[in-house]
């Protein structure tokens, strides 16, 4: 066979014949193009050579590469997770310290601005705030995760919220309770600033 494809067109009945010859050059040997009968045209396929000694070389060093990469993006996975976990911490202890300043700071007379964020009350382990009505002298605690108040704001912002119901119910007046400091639980269960800030 000296051609790799060799086909007969037919334009119709008592229509010109014309013969394609010659399309692709004979390069290679027949035995080396199983044929293949497709719609009547002879088709060689050629079968595929096998790969050269230095593509095998390419893929292994490739699959070297591709272990390291994998191995180097668990240990950084690893210590980015133990560096965050450090930091938050950090920062609890930062917020927990705020916390005890903003109250020693009420505790000597001074003025309840500036405060620490709801959020960094909750974060450092504080979500109790004391209040107390000087009027009747009574104090009472508010629970800073289960009032309805932005957690960005600073912990002073909630006095306004705030009133006596003895002194509305006796007096028919709204006296706002000043504030004494934030308190920890009996068992201390610091959230992660995400948590706090829901």
């Amino acid at each position: 066979m000296s051609n790799l494809l060799d086909c007969q067109a037919t334009a119709g009945e008592g229509g010109p014949a014309g013969r394609c010859n010659s399309i692709f050059p004979s390069i290679h040997k027949p035995q080396d193009f199983p044929e293949l009968q497709i719609s009547g045209i002879m088709v060689h396929v050629r079968k595929p050579s096998p790969p050269h000694p230095a593509q095998r070389c390419d893929r292994r060093h490739y699959g070297n590469e591709l272990r390291k990469a994998q191995r180097e993006y668990e240990r950084l996975t690893r210590e980015a997770e133990a560096a965050h976990a450090a930091a938050d911490r950090a920062l609890a202890e930062a917020h927990r310290l705020d916390c005890e300043l903003w109250s020693a700071r009420l505790f000597l007379g001074g003025p309840d601005q500036p405060s620490p964020r709801i959020a960094d009350a909750l974060h450092g382990g504080y979500p109790l705030l004391e209040v107390q009505c000087r009027h009747w002298n009574h104090a009472q605690i508010v629970d800073l995760a289960e009032v309805i108040w932005p957690r960005e704001r600073p912990v002073h912002t909630i006095r306004k919220a705030l009133y006596c119901a003895k002194c509305e119910k006796g007096h028919g007046k709204k006296r706002r309770p000043d504030l004494i400091g934030l308190r920890l639980r009996k068992e201390p269960n610091p959230t992660s600033p995400a948590a706090a800030m829901r």
